[in-house]
């Protein structure tokens, strides 16, 4: 659950202080318009300040509390009510009027929650997060004769309660709603069901296994069905995980739904287990629908599938996931292909460059560098200058691995690409070369450059100079037009000083009095203290 924004807390502050008797015969203060903006602004951790106000002697500020609290706790996820209980008990009930009036409340107060129609269920659910135990259980035992399934997690939640009597009287209330009419319910809270299994108050097996049961059962497996469809990507997961373990439901709908979902998590479990229950056409269709997976793993599994059980489509997935664009999926299909016979997997990247477009250009560009060798920079060289970002940065990388020493030019102008990927790819490739480049050239692109991220690609670079070369630069740039380049200046040159001693490389005669010019003309652009450090350290 997100914090409260600096805005929100404003609107609550302005709620705190009391209302002057000014305020009272102008008008000027609306609390209830406060906490209608609240309720606007959409963030549930504000609830722990507004429904104290429920309790307010106005009825139309006590309205507004109840109508915020009961908007805001609909925009939670059902487990996130778990951390609001705990917030609940974080807070101090000394911090106002209000709020401690709302730590005073008796059981007997109850009835005025219940009294403000559909908002009570909401009201009483956070009544049973009250730090008294007699509250909370007077709260359970009044949601208990609720029914509309709003009253199902604030019951689920207090089955961990660290009182017995309220432990006793949720499980009683969760027990008596165990009927197919309640699966959706349950269904929708299944994450504060899962959670009850790491908790430690009170064995909760024996619950947690009926609810199960019953959403396994033949009568619950539409509601388990409408649960994978849940925008509470947990409340999918453990749905996932049941509605596979249950036969009352069509498993081939159950996969189909899982690989479309939007959860990684999910389609990768659904395609682990399609890999190794599924056969026939059954198993055909699915595998069509893994291999166009966005995510790797589960393309991944799919080529495993085939290579597993339907060996003889083997040799052509396999040459298909060299083109991969994933450079793991190129991997393994590279090893499994080698396994079945014998091919020389660079020439194949080599001939597909000639008529590769796409992703496949990029993948074979790709495979290549990782493949090939040395010679083969002639046939990258060309797409360093490609339309495409993606296949300039896939050459760039290529070139780099097979043959980088000898193109230096080339990653020096691919510093100054127009796409941050290319000039970070370029900064990659030149970073293991800089004693070959050294730091003049990289100064020069420095001043002329008006891209900021070629400007933060190269003053990388030169932080990674030789010790007494790159302190020079780094000077330099700390007096820097540019806020930004002049304060990360600052943060390579306070790790510099901080790495000192990792070296004991005497700097040369013209190092030191280029150096010294630099912090003359520094001025008061460095620390005095990061001044002194440096003039101690050329001494």
């Amino acid at each position: 659950m997100k914090s409260i924004s600096t805005q929100t807390k404003a609107l609550i502050e302005q709620l705190n202080p009391p209302v002057s008797f000014w305020e009272r015969i102008t008008g000027r203060r609306d609390d209830a318009d406060l906490l209608l903006q609240i309720g606007l602004a959409g963030e549930p951790a504000a609830v722990v300040d507004i429904i104290p106000f429920v309790l307010s002697e106005s009825r139309e500020v006590a309205r507004a509390a109840a109508a915020t609290v009961d908007k805001l706790l609909g925009t939670l996820l059902q487990h996130e009510l778990a951390q609001l209980d705990s917030i609940f008990r974080e807070r101090s009930p000394y911090l106002g009027r209000y709020r401690m009036e709302w730590h005073k409340l008796k059981p007997a107060d109850l009835s005025r929650l219940e009294s403000y129609g559909s908002y009570s269920v909401a009201l009483l659910g956070l009544a049973s997060f009250h730090a008294s135990g007699y509250v909370r259980e007077e709260a359970v035992k009044r949601l208990s004769r609720m029914s509309g399934g709003g009253e199902l997690p604030f019951l689920l939640i207090r089955l961990n309660d660290w009182v017995q009597h309220v432990r006793k009287a949720a499980l009683a209330a969760v027990t008596s709603r165990l009927s197919p009419s309640y699966a959706g319910s349950f269904a929708a809270n299944l994450p504060l069901i899962t959670r009850l299994e790491q908790t430690e108050r009170g064995d909760h097996q024996q619950i947690i296994e009926a609810i199960e049961g019953l959403l396994k059962s033949p009568e619950c497996g539409d509601a388990l069905l409408s649960a994978l469809d849940s925008p509470d990507r947990l409340v999918r997961r453990i749905s996932f995980r049941l509605a596979v373990d249950t036969t009352s439901v069509d498993q081939s709908s159950i996969m189909e739904h899982a690989l479309n979902d939007e959860d990684t998590v999910i389609r990768l479990w659904s395609a682990r287990k399609i890999a190794s229950e599924f056969a026939g056409e059954a198993l055909d269709k699915f595998l069509a629908l893994m291999r166009r997976d966005r995510f790797m793993p589960v393309r991944r599994e799919a080529l495993r599938a085939i290579v597993n059980r339907l060996s003889e489509r083997a040799p052509h997935e396999l040459r298909l996931a060299l083109l991969d664009s994933h450079a793991s999926m190129r991997e393994e299909a590279r090893y499994l292909l080698l396994k079945i016979e014998n091919i020389d997997v660079a020439s194949f990247y080599r001939q597909a460059l000639e008529s590769a477009e796409g992703v496949g250009l990029y993948a074979a560009i790709s495979g290549l560098g990782e493949t090939g060798s040395a010679s083969d920079d002639s046939l990258l060289i060309e797409y360093t200058l490609h339309k495409s970002a993606k296949v300039r940065r896939a050459a760039i990388k290529a070139l780099s691995r097979l043959n980088g020493g000898e193109h230096l030019s080339v990653f020096m102008a691919a510093l100054q690409d127009e796409m941050p990927s290319v000039s970070r790819e370029a900064r990659k490739a030149l970073s293991g070369r800089l004693n070959v480049i050294g730091g003049e050239p990289l100064w020069g692109i420095f001043n002329s450059t008006t891209r900021h991220f070629v400007r933060q690609n190269v003053l990388y670079l030169l932080s990674r100079l030789g010790k007494w070369d790159s302190i020079y630069f780094l000077i330099k740039a700390a007096g820097d037009s540019d806020d930004t380049i002049a304060e990360r200046s600052r943060l390579y040159i306070w790790r510099w000083l901080g790495r000192f001693n990792r070296s004991f490389t005497a700097p040369t005669h013209q190092q030191l009095n280029r150096l010294e010019g630099a912090l003359k003309e520094s001025g008061n652009l460095l620390d005095e203290n990061v001044r002194e450090q440096l003039l101690f350290s050329i001494k």
